[in-house]
């Protein structure tokens, strides 16, 4: 008689039994007591494009999740770290190019986040909050660890700073910006006006990895002249 088949020495398991070489092991499978949901995508530019990824799992009793920054998409898609290295933003901080990339873009626990992404536009800044899902009719869910987002907003101007916890809907459309030459110089003019809050013209060579510089900051009126550079450039205006 083999060791293993005597009826003292008899090994229980919770899951499917798989034999092998006489001896028995146990196999967990996906089943009631352990899975993963399909992951919920978030868009949060409304592009068709998921730039969040809700991933959640259960195990018996409790329910866990983690919200993912989805780089499969673009590699330049990331979460971003405070200047101090922490993951979670205080509202109102600012978001911009000079934050740095989580090395793990993933959380699960609650608060507000920082997150750049890759639109067909250029690069966007934005946030999303974190918080324990709700049950429909209101109501937590029972024994729930993880996280789900509950709230995002992002900057439609690419390559702009966004402000932690403002909503799309209040940033400026982009401003049209039109050129001429008057006088022997570049004249940049747009619609609307600068004041109260003055407008940023940018400017950068045509090579696709330039960065934006900053021309000038006009505080009044609705144009700008510049001097004519021996190379072709292109020019943004922001409202601040």
């Amino acid at each position: 008689m083999h060791p293993m088949s005597s009826p003292h020495r008899t090994l229980f398991c919770p899951a499917r039994l798989l034999q092998a070489s006489g001896l028995f092991a146990c196999l967990l499978l996906p089943s009631t007591a352990f899975g993963q949901r399909p992951s919920n995508p978030v868009d949060v530019n409304a592009d068709g494009v998921p730039d969040l990824m809700e991933a959640f799992q259960y195990f018996g009793g409790g329910t866990s999740a983690t919200v993912n920054v989805h780089r499969a998409i673009h590699p330049d898609n990331a979460l971003l770290i405070t200047p101090s290295g922490e993951a979670g933003f205080e509202v109102g901080a600012s978001l911009d190019g000079s934050l740095k990339a989580a090395e793990y873009p993933s959380v699960s626990w609650h608060g507000y986040y920082g997150i750049r992404f890759r639109a067909a536009d250029g690069l966007h800044y934005g946030w999303f909050h974190a918080a324990q899902p709700l049950l429909p009719g209101g109501g937590f869910w029972p024994n729930f660890n993880g996280v789900t987002v509950r709230s995002h907003g992002y900057n439609r101007i690419p390559d702009a700073p966004f402000t932690v916890g403002t909503p799309t809907s209040s940033v400026a459309a982009p401003i049209v910006l039109k050129a001429s030459v008057v006088g022997g110089q570049l004249r940049l003019s747009w619609n609307g006006t600068a004041a109260p809050q003055g407008i940023r013209v940018e400017s950068r060579k045509l090579s696709p990895d330039a960065t934006w510089t900053l021309v000038q900051t006009v505080s009044s009126g609705n144009q700008l002249d510049v001097e004519l550079s021996g190379e072709g450039r292109m020019y943004r205006a922001i409202q601040n």
